[in-house]
């Protein structure tokens, strides 16, 4: 039954492969990897760059008039001394998840060299500006990179047209697809 069960799938998978072609799976491959190397290499340093030509400052000045507006404990001068004390005491006060408090601390530091004369609002306003950086950089990063693959994909599809380079993007796609099952 176990070898009934492998023919099944490997007669699956090749009919999918060759359905499918291999440039398209080719290109799901690409799509899945640049989605990691985005998020795992690109992200951050593509964030700081958002952050350092001045959409940081531009998040930093309305969280921190934001925070301290709403709460004078975001206006307490932050120190070596009192800042883990005081930055819990903040971050608790915003209902941050408590995970997130270390991301928070970490980014802070990075990014404020030395802490003295700043205040509590603007340690937590410049991370928090450097977290969205790294997130529009994230989705920016990301729809470019698919929209690379998408032209890649119109273009094969025209490639695919001409009969030779058809069948042969079929029959790659088949071997490929089963080569991946009986891998798995």
């Amino acid at each position: 039954t176990m070898s009934i069960v492998v023919i099944v799938l490997v007669v699956l998978f090749g009919v999918l492969g060759y359905v499918k072609g291999f440039f398209n799976i080719l290109l799901g491959v690409l799509k899945s990897l640049s989605s990691f190397l985005i998020s795992f290499f690109l992200a951050k340093p593509f964030g700081d760059l958002l952050y350092k030509i001045g959409l940081g400052k531009i998040f930093v000045r309305n969280i921190e008039d934001t925070l301290i507006a709403n709460n004078d404990l975001f206006s307490i001068v932050i120190t070596n001394e009192n800042k883990e004390e005081v930055l819990k005491t903040a971050l608790e006060g915003l209902n941050i998840p408590e995970f997130l408090h270390n991301i928070f601390s970490s980014l802070g530091s990075n990014m404020i060299g030395d802490l003295d004369g700043h205040t509590v609002g603007y340690y937590i306003s410049v991370s928090a500006a450097s977290l969205c950086c790294m997130i529009i950089g994230f989705i920016f990063l990301l729809i470019f990179s698919s929209t690379i693959i998408l032209l890649l994909r119109k273009a094969f599809n025209k490639l695919s047209k001409v009969r030779i380079i058809g069948f042969t993007n079929r029959l790659l796609g088949s071997v490929v697809n089963i080569a991946f099952i009986l891998f798995i």
